[in-house]
């Protein structure tokens, strides 16, 4: 059952030219299950709300994070505001989109900011070694929109059995990587 915690801004990380990664301590253990998301409401002038999904494992413990594309939207401003310390609220956890049979093969499509409750899923399988072949097709327009790129690039080291394959509209030299778009061609 979701349950609504005052959360206070502990780091800020630019994940891309435009993606920031924002942990928060909750005063209190965090329990979630991989894949889950929250509802963050920023208590501003116009109080905004935005469900996002957890985009750091259970076990990276100490926090909760969420990763977000920011944007000119009234929601992305009042972020980009925040300083450590500051407060907002978070609801969790919600959703269902989690890996349910760890002995079954996992198959991931994603596409840009899509990627956070698949980075939440892939480092708990990692972290934990439960086995699990997974693959990712992961899209983007260019190598400068990768989110979580070198976090992927340390769980396929560590963990054999994860395959990444990058697909870029924009492909840059020397990086390997599918040309153009996730299609059933390429899947």
């Amino acid at each position: 059952m979701p349950q609504e915690v005052e959360a206070r801004v502990k780091e800020i990380i630019p994940r891309t030219y435009n993606v920031k990664s924002f942990r928060f301590d909750v005063g209190q253990v965090v329990t979630f299950k991989a894949g889950q998301f929250l509802c963050a409401t920023l208590k501003t002038e116009a109080s905004c709300k935005r469900y996002l999904s957890i985009s750091n494992s259970p076990t990276e413990t100490g926090y909760i994070e969420f990763t977000k594309k920011i944007t000119n939207s009234d929601f992305s401003k009042a972020l980009e505001a925040l300083k450590i310390g500051d407060v907002l609220y978070i609801n969790y956890p919600s959703g269902n989109f989690i890996l349910k049979d760890p002995k079954e093969k996992a198959a991931f499509l994603s596409g840009g900011i899509g990627i956070t409750p698949i980075r939440s899923i892939c480092k708990y399988v990692v972290d934990t070694n439960l086995g699990t072949d997974m693959v990712l097709l992961y899209a983007n327009r260019t190598i400068g929109d990768i989110v979580f790129k070198e976090d992927f690039e340390v769980m396929q080291r560590d963990y054999p059995r994860l395959r990444v394959c990058h697909v870029l509209s924009e492909p840059a030299p020397g990086f390997k990587c599918a040309h153009g778009r996730i299609d059933s061609g390429l899947i």
